[in-house]
Formats: structure tokens, sequence, C-alpha cells
């Protein structure tokens, strides 16, 4: 990753992960049971319906990029801002 003018923030997401069961159940669907993730990396890129965070940074590369949609995230929490000083 080209070194930016400014650092990007570290942050603490908590988000409601969507997962599937992919296998043949007996009876009703059971009632959907929170399913709460926690995931800590740079913002990257904030928009009106998701937020980006990537988990690994070099010159030039980043690696685990992870995009969360808006309306999954209960909370975010900056651990740093973007000019370090937290």
């Amino acid at each position: 990753m080209a070194k930016a003018s400014k650092e990007p923030p570290i942050v603490l997401v908590e988000w409601d992960d969507a997962h599937m069961e992919g296998w043949w159940v007996d009876g009703d669907p059971q009632a959907p049971e929170p399913d709460l993730v926690r995931s800590v990396g740079w913002l990257v890129h904030k928009t009106r319906r998701h937020l980006v965070l990537v988990q690994s940074r070099t010159d030039g590369q980043h690696g685990n990029r992870l995009q969360i949609p808006r309306g999954m995230v209960r909370s975010m929490s900056v651990l740093r801002s973007a000019d370090g000083c937290d």
C-alpha cells in the first residue's frame, strides 16, 4: 500500500453475521439468534452502504479485506485515530 498522506484509523466493529444452514432439517425453521462478530482493522472505506476494513498492510499491498454492510453494523469504536494519537 503506497504511503498515504494520512494513516487510516484502526477500528473495532461489532456486527451481526449472516449465516446459513446447508442441510435438511425436520420441522419448522427456528427463530433467528444473534451471531455477533467483532472485527478489528484499518477502516479504508466508509460509504453509505458499507464499511471496508483491511486487517493486514505492507508498502504497496493489503490483505484480509472485509466488507460489512452498514445495516449489519451494531457499533464501531476507534482504537487509533487517523493521526495515530489515541
